[in-house]
């Protein structure tokens, strides 16, 4: 557990910083990609959401659940949601850009079923060291750490499994395409791309649209 800790730590402060710096790179690139017709590639029916539809606020994340920053921002994105409760709409998308992403994917698309989405997605999180490590990847361990949430697919050929899902998957990257979505985490607030992750950033541009 204190390997795990000190790992996200270290990717907060490293990735974080990088991360940052590409944005700044990049956000001219990807205001002039996203679509005119942003909102029909930004929301889809089936995807895992919390909160009110109708709310002021809509937070979008395109995220891939191998990413080491997509973890590093997750306590930041579901902090401003429990905050923010009732008053702002997330919805969760899927970029997928590393190897064993589609079978993560698909994995938590499992989850969603058994109403465990949101604590799987914390789970495969915080567990990266463990299943998705650059030198010594374990993809097989996802079903053994899902299994401890009660989310069996332990069964489930991880090939079978993918193409279970692969559709739903796939129309979330051609959406993130579409939308200009270059990396992970990718943040769309009422429609418009997100530079500044940070906590105070997000919360003061949630306040200003309330």
């Amino acid at each position: 557990m204190k390997k795990n800790i000190i790992f996200l730590a270290v990717v907060v402060l490293v990735v974080g910083g990088a991360f940052a710096f590409m944005r700044s790179q990049y956000r001219g690139q990807q205001q002039e990609t996203v679509n005119t017709n942003a909102s029909e590639h930004l929301i889809r029916d089936n995807h895992a959401t919390i909160g009110d539809p109708s709310a002021k606020v809509t937070l979008v994340e395109f995220l891939d659940p191998e990413c080491e920053a997509c973890a590093a921002v997750d306590p930041t994105v579901k902090g401003l949601v429990k905050e923010f409760e009732g008053k702002v709409y997330f919805v969760v998308r899927y970029m997928p850009l590393h190897k064993n992403s589609f079978l993560a994917a698909s994995a938590l698309e499992e989850a969603k079923s058994s109403g465990k989405y949101f604590q799987a997605l914390s789970t495969l999180f915080y567990s990266q060291p463990e299943w998705a490590s650059h030198q010594a990847p374990r993809p097989e361990l996802i079903a053994v750490i899902l299994k401890k949430l009660d989310i069996d697919i332990m069964n489930i050929k991880p090939s079978d499994l993918i193409e279970k899902h692969r559709a739903h998957i796939e129309r979330d990257q051609a959406d993130g395409k579409a939308l200009g979505v270059m990396g992970t985490p990718t943040l769309f607030i009422n429609g418009q791309i997100v530079d500044d992750m940070s906590y105070q950033s997000l919360k003061a541009r949630i306040q200003g649209l309330l």
